[in-house]
């Protein structure tokens, strides 16, 4: 005598299913964030620098965002495991909207700096969030599909570099 298990429906491929959406959207989202800014900053920094005066110590406004953003993926996976996703995801977006405030509003090269090191903070969480999310949202036969997209989402946000140069 076998027994046998009940029928399972069928999980859909798609990334882009009704159950899949939100989550590929928000890792879109979250990677694009991350690429545009980092092609988009390299174009225009170099302008507001040299408007600030502050050309000497420019290696401040683009070493404090990448330091933090370092820094924020090292620690995110330990508030991922603690606090689950939602919250650092919250608090990273906080981070990065208060920083691009402080950055854009800022009218010397400390503020400007302090702002890029926020926003390095809130991308570092976004971006390490978003990939830790990847086993947790997706089945493992549809990750290469996710990486996939998001190598598309850098390759486009460096595309779109030349528009912007």
């Amino acid at each position: 005598m076998s027994i046998s298990s009940p029928a399972l429906p069928p999980v859909s491929p798609s990334l882009f299913s009704p159950e899949r959406a939100a989550g590929t959207l928000a890792l879109v989202l979250g990677v694009g964030s991350h690429a545009i800014n980092g092609f988009v900053t390299t174009a225009v920094l170099p302008d507001i620098i040299r408007d600030l005066g502050g050309q000497d110590r420019a290696f401040w406004v683009f070493s404090s965002f990448e330091m933090m953003a370092i820094l924020a993926g090292c620690l995110t996976g330990a508030a991922k495991v603690r606090f689950g996703a939602r919250s650092p995801f919250l608090l990273a977006s906080l981070l990065l909207a208060g920083g691009s405030v402080l950055a854009g509003l800022s009218t010397s090269l400390e503020g400007l700096i302090a702002g890029r090191a926020l926003q390095g903070f809130g991308e570092g969480m976004i971006i390490a969030l978003c990939y830790s999310l990847i086993p947790d949202l997706f089945p493992s036969n549809i990750a290469p599909r996710v990486f996939a997209l998001l190598a598309g989402v850098w390759a486009v946000a460096a595309g779109d570099r030349k528009s912007v140069v």
